[in-house]
């Protein structure tokens, strides 16, 4: 079935776009938007790489297209972890990494230029370290 949801847009920064409505901080909601799973999407196709930056939604981007990353051994997920929008869902972002370890991923860190291994509490702490805005790519492969 067809499904919804309701976005918002943040005053100063129109790429900042996200699926709920945050009061207080000058995001306002301002359209409602189709929404539909990867796999219902991507039927049939698979990718050698996949960029996700979706404001603390990733995990499910990545569980809604199970069937397309099946079909793509060999890919490259980049995917943003911003733990202060994750707890602003109401997630905790330590579930959020095992979450996607259970998904059959593994991943590196991508820190400036460069890629390296950490714990999740290393990068948890890392994000918070830089404040609410705080965020890394996670480089992710099938493990």
């Amino acid at each position: 079935g067809e499904r919804f949801v309701a976005m918002s847009v943040a005053e100063n920064d129109f790429g900042d776009s996200r699926a709920h409505t945050v009061d207080g901080d000058g995001t306002v909601e301002n359209c409602i938007v189709a929404a539909a799973r990867g796999d219902d999407i991507f039927v049939g196709r698979g990718f050698d790489v996949i960029k996700i930056d979706v404001q603390g939604f990733e995990l499910d981007v990545l569980r809604g297209m199970a069937g397309t990353l099946e079909r793509s051994p060999d890919v490259v997920i980049v995917s943003e972890f911003w733990a202060a929008g994750l707890r602003e869902r109401g997630r905790e972002p330590m579930a959020v990494l095992a979450d996607l370890r259970a998904l059959g991923l593994r991943f590196d860190v991508q820190t400036g230029d460069n890629l390296s291994s950490m714990t999740d509490q290393a990068i948890v702490r890392h994000c918070d370290a830089m404040g609410r805005d705080g965020q890394v790519n996670l480089v992710l492969r099938h493990a």
